[in-house]
């Protein structure tokens, strides 16, 4: 099929499926050398007004002579492509226009621009809606729909759901719609057919398919095999696609903070020690406390974009001595163990964060309590569902190792 295909500046391109001669609005080559003219408007460029209404755009003369285009065309079939949900802009002053509408919110006028494209014997308008219409395999956009004078034809295409009108057939060879014909990806052929501009294939009847030829019986087999390979392959791939999410998981305690990191430790540590942290009530003090033989972890959870700090540590110090002191009152003693889990220098790749400096680890070490970088808990972790780590010996390294926890710890 031979279609002339005229936008802004010659902006809409298709496939190869067709023989496409594309022309701008201001240039457009005769409509009856071809089968079919598509005029889109579906461009964003082309909705911009310098003058300081919405009401026209500067391609307002090429409006004008398409319409005479339009009026004198004899054989060949018209598609009028109406506008997206675009950004109109207007007033250009010095550098720039100063003004913008989203055609939404400016219907009327956007009818006003278009009143040269058509029809001026009966009133019409358009209604915004995010929709999608099928046509044959493909999902066409669209962000208005037909109302008014259309109403009384019959519709070539509705959009799902709504059943609104998209595509209507105004007079012989003289379509309009509100279907995204103006992406590159597009396969336009599913809308010619719909609208009756490409013959659809003829249906086969049921019984043809019943009626056994030469090797159809071996090829039928040969596909149902396939497709149970196909079913199998499928199936390791969403088992891996999942497998790959749970890792995914867990590596965000390499770059997360907040919440959202608190969540992923708080998983690890329950699997880790073999613990029950749903239990633990956030007052605002320590983020988590664990009791194991004997030993209260207090725990601190950071996420922070420089290296670990001594105010880190001292708050963490801070938490230990709180809870001491609550003992104390109570007339209990407990052995505590502070534990800073912390993802430092979290916006950067693993390879170029430096060490923890020997400050914060003297001070831990004074402190008592023990550095666990995310990365390192990381490793851990992997190493614990490898089963090259038992929780006797987490909570043993947990318990007695101070300063910073180190990947040799546990090695």
């Amino acid at each position: 099929m031979k279609i002339q295909v005229i936008s802004y500046k010659g902006l809409v391109k298709y496939g190869d499926e067709h023989q496409y001669t594309y022309s701008t609005l201001s240039e457009p080559q005769t409509f009856d050398a071809f089968d079919l003219n598509i005029i889109s408007l579906q461009t964003p460029e082309l909705w911009k007004n310098s003058g300081t209404t919405t009401a026209s755009v500067n391609s307002i003369n090429d409006f004008k002579s398409l319409r005479k285009l339009i009026s004198s065309c004899e054989k060949a079939s018209i598609i009028v492509c109406f506008p997206q949900n675009y950004d109109f802009q207007f007033h250009y002053v010095g550098q720039g226009y100063q003004n913008i509408y989203r055609m939404k919110n400016m219907i009327t006028n956007l009818i006003e621009c278009l009143k040269y494209l058509l029809p001026t014997d009966k009133s019409y308008s358009l209604v915004y809606e995010n929709s999608t219409t099928r046509c044959e395999h493909t999902d066409y956009r669209a962000a208005f729909y037909f109302e008014g004078f259309f109403s009384l034809l019959s519709p070539l295409t509705r959009c799902v759901g709504g059943e609104h009108a998209t595509t209507v057939l105004y007079r012989t060879g003289l379509y309009y719609t509100t279907l995204d014909l103006s992406q590159t990806d597009v396969d336009i052929n599913g809308f010619l057919k719909e609208i009756g501009l490409i013959q659809k294939p003829e249906e086969l009847p049921a019984w043809v398919n019943e009626y056994e030829f030469l090797d159809d019986q071996e090829q039928k087999t040969k596909i149902d095999l396939a497709n149970a390979e196909i079913s199998r392959q499928q199936q390791i791939i969403s088992n891996a696609d999942k497998k790959i999410a749970e890792n995914m998981r867990y590596k965000k305690v390499l770059f997360e903070s907040g919440d959202e990191l608190i969540q992923v430790v708080f998983d690890m540590l329950e699997k880790l020690l073999n613990c029950n942290l749903s239990t633990f009530i956030d007052e605002k003090k320590e983020d988590f406390r664990i009791s194991l033989n004997g030993i209260t972890f207090i725990g601190e959870v950071k996420g922070i974009t420089s290296n670990v700090k001594s105010e880190n540590i001292s708050q963490l110090d801070v938490h230990c001595q709180g809870y001491s002191d609550t003992l104390q009152e109570n007339g209990q003693n407990e052995t505590i163990k502070g534990l800073l889990i912390i993802n430092p220098l979290r916006n950067k790749p693993l390879g170029e964060r430096g060490e923890v400096h020997e400050t914060q680890i003297k001070l831990a070490v004074r402190n008592g309590s023990l550095i666990i970088t995310t990365d390192v808990l990381l490793i851990l972790f992997e190493r614990f569902l490898l089963g090259q780590v038992t929780t006797e010996k987490v909570v043993e390294m947990f318990a007695n190792r101070t300063g910073l926890l180190a990947v040799s710890d546990f090695s």
